[in-house]
C-alpha cells in the first residue's frame, strides 16, 4: 500500500506550498516555497515464509530507472527477516513492519542502517497522522509509536483478530478487522474506528467480507474487501464520511490512491487480470493499461507527486504458474499507462513506497 508520513498532511493540499503576509508598512513578507519531489521507489519483498526465504529491500532510482538490490542486507550485514510486509517512509527515517520477526525496523533513510528495533507482536500495516505512527497487529491491537524516541506510547484494547489495513482521518483511526484464523477461517465484515488521541474504541462500520486495505482521499474512505477467495469476490467500497453510507464502487484485488483516483487491479484466482482507474470525482472507470508485461500482479502503487504507476509481479514458473520462490519484478508506467521499464526484484515484491525530498525557494515578487 503506499506510505509517506511527514508529508502526510501536505499531499491533500498541494505539492507546492506558499504563504505570505503583509506587515505594518504594507510591504509583502514572502515565505519560502516548499516543493516535494520524489527520487525513487523502495520495493519491500516479503520472501516466502513456507520456503524459508527471508524478505529483502530494493530501490528503484528515478535518475537511472534501475533497481539496486538488497539495501538492508548490504547496510546491516544481516537479513531483514521473515515476512516484512509494510513500509512507512519519513523525512529522514524509514519504518519496516516485519511480521515474522515481531518487530518494527527503524532505519536511517540516507544510510539504510538500522538505528533501533521496536518489539510488536506480528505487526502488519502502518499509517501516520503526521506526528505519531500507528501499527496494526495480528494480536488484535493497534500500537502508537512516538517517532522522536521510537517507543510505543499507547495501545488499544483488543478490537479484533487479524488486523490489517489502517488509515487516519479527522482525528480517528480506521482499522480493517480481517479474519479469525483457525482450522477454517472466519472472515469479518467490519472496520473499527479508534480515537487517535486516546486509542479508545469509537465503534465499527459494517463493510464487505474480509476487509484488508483502507485509504482516504481526505473526504471519504475506500476499503478493499477480499471476500472468501471463492464464491464471494473481492470488492472496493466507498464509506461516505458525511452520511455514513457504504457503497460498492468496483471489483478489485489490489488498490492504490493518488490525485482523486483509485488505481485498481482485479486478479481473482484463475482469471485474466484487469487494470483500471476509478475517477473519484466523476465515478467513471477506465482501463489504465492492458498489463501485457504483468504475469501475476503482487502490488500496485502510484507516485502521488509524479503520477507514475508501479506494478509488481511474480514471474512465471516452468509449470506455467506464478513462481512464489523466484525473483519478482517491477514494471514502471507513466501516468497514462504507457510502459517505461521493467526491473528484477526480490522474492514477493508486495509493497512499494516512495522516497522524496523537500526543495525550498522563494517565489518572484512583482
Amino acid at each position: 500500500m503506499k506510505k509517506y508520513f511527514y508529508m502526510f498532511a501536505c499531499l491533500f493540499a498541494a505539492t507546492t506550498l506558499t504563504t505570505s503576509c503583509i506587515n505594518d508598512d504594507d510591504d509583502p513578507v514572502v515565505e519560502p516555497v516548499v516543493n516535494i519531489e520524489t527520487d525513487g521507489a523502495f520495493i519491500l519483498n516479503e520472501g516466502n515464509y513456507y520456503s524459508n526465504i527471508d524478505g529483502s529491500l530494493d530501490y528503484l532510482d528515478y535518475s537511472t530507472d534501475k533497481v539496486t538490490r538488497g539495501l538492508f542486507a548490504t547496510a546491516n550485514k544481516r537479513s531483514l527477516g521473515n515476512t516484512p510486509n509494510d513500509m512507512l517512509v519519513g523525512n529522514s527515517i524509514v519504518y519496516i513492519a516485519t511480521n515474522g520477526e515481531n518487530r518494527i525496523e527503524v532505519l536511517n533513510k540516507s544510510t539504510m542502517m538500522s538505528i533501533k528495533t521496536i518489539e510488536i507482536p506480528s505487526p502488519r500495516e502502518m499509517t501516520s497522522d503526521g506526528t505519531y505512527v500507528y501499527v496494526t497487529s495480528y494480536d488484535g491491537r493497534v500500537r502508537k509509536i512516538d517517532p522522536e524516541y521510537n517507543i510505543v506510547v499507547a495501545q488499544s484494547a483488543v478490537i479484533g483478530d487479524n488486523l490489517e489495513g489502517i488509515t487516519y482521518f479527522g482525528g480517528s483511526l480506521y482499522v480493517c478487522n480481517s479474519c479469525k484464523p483457525g482450522e477454517t477461517y472466519t472472515y469479518h465484515r467490519e472496520v473499527v474506528k479508534l480515537n487517535a488521541s486516546t486509542m479508545g474504541n469509537e465503534g465499527t462500520i459494517s463493510v464487505g467480507l474480509n476487509p484488508t486495505q483502507i485509504v482516504t482521499d481526505g473526504n471519504s474512505l475506500y476499503v478493499l474487501c477480499m471476500g472468501d477467495y471463492d464464491s464471494t469476490p473481492a470488492i472496493v467500497q466507498r464509506i461516505n464520511m458525511s452520511n455514513g453510507s457504504v457503497n460498492e464502487i468496483s471489483k478489485a484485488t489490489f488498490m492504490s490512491i493518488a490525485a482523486n483516483k483509485l488505481y485498481l487491479i482485479n486478479a481473482p484466482w484463475g482469471a485474466t487480470p484487469t487494470y483500471h482507474v476509478y475517477d473519484i470525482k466523476t465515478g467513471s472507470e477506465t482501463t489504465f493499461t492492458e498489463g501485457s508485461e504483468i504475469f501475476a500482479p503482487c502490488a500496485i502503487a502510484v507516485d502521488p507527486i509524479k503520477g507514475d504507476a508501479f506494478i509488481t509481479s511474480y514471474t512465471e514458473s516452468e509449470y506455467g504458474y506464478a513462481d512464489y520462490n523466484g525473483e519478482g519484478y517491477i514494471v514502471h508506467y507513466d501516468k497514462n499507462g504507457n510502459f517505461i521499464s521493467k526491473n528484477t526484484t526480490g522474492v514477493g515484491p508486495a509493497t512499494v513506497a516512495f522516497n522524496y525530498h523537500y526543495e525550498y525557494g522563494y517565489p518572484t515578487v512583482k
